[in-house]
């Protein structure tokens, strides 16, 4: 369980695609809807 929380934390997505390969249920609404794979870069500067 430990390791799906690294996976959601690099790709929400690729957390989803293991967890629902393990046959693990997850409640979407637990998923930030600010939640973005690690090292993406966001430009903010023009809002």
């Amino acid at each position: 369980m430990r390791q799906l929380c690294h996976f959601f934390r690099a790709d929400v997505h690729y957390g989803m695609q293991v967890a629902q390969g393990l046959g693990i249920e997850i409640d979407p609404s637990m998923i930030p809807t600010s939640a973005q794979p690690v090292g993406v870069w966001r430009d903010d500067s023009h809002l």
